[in-house]
């Protein structure tokens, strides 16, 4: 397999961007063994050196969804010269618990827990 992959994601970061949490879609064959488009989320709080993983690879994401999966494919996808789709992401911090909250069509689909950063836990 090649070592290529397209991406698109949103995150957000703090502290030089030691602290990240990241949503989207991802083609990577070298990790999910196809090329598939699929749904990933993704954190690190030490700027990608020891502490990071996607989806539920560590503890870190607390998956509260029963309809949409870490990794799952995307069913809908866009043709040339025919039909466009899209998905809609969105990270969003919990005002009263500070858990960072990740959505997927305007779905619930987990959170990380504030006490997994230091700099994200203050904005």
């Amino acid at each position: 397999m090649q070592a290529e992959i397209s991406v698109s994601q949103i995150w957000v970061t703090a502290g030089d961007g030691k602290e990240t949490i990241e949503t989207g879609w991802i083609v990577d064959p070298l990790v999910y063994g196809d090329y598939e488009t699929r749904f990933f989320v993704f954190w690190t709080a030490d700027g990608y050196n020891k502490l990071f993983c996607y989806n539920d690879e560590c503890d870190a994401f607390v998956h509260t969804s029963s309809s949409i999966g870490l990794g799952c494919s995307f069913t809908e996808l866009s043709t040339l010269n025919g039909d466009q789709k899209d998905a809609t992401f969105s990270i969003h911090k919990d005002q009263s618990s500070g858990h960072w909250w990740v959505q997927l069509q305007g779905e619930p689909v987990g959170y990380y827990p504030s006490s997994l950063f230091t700099e994200l836990s203050k904005k």
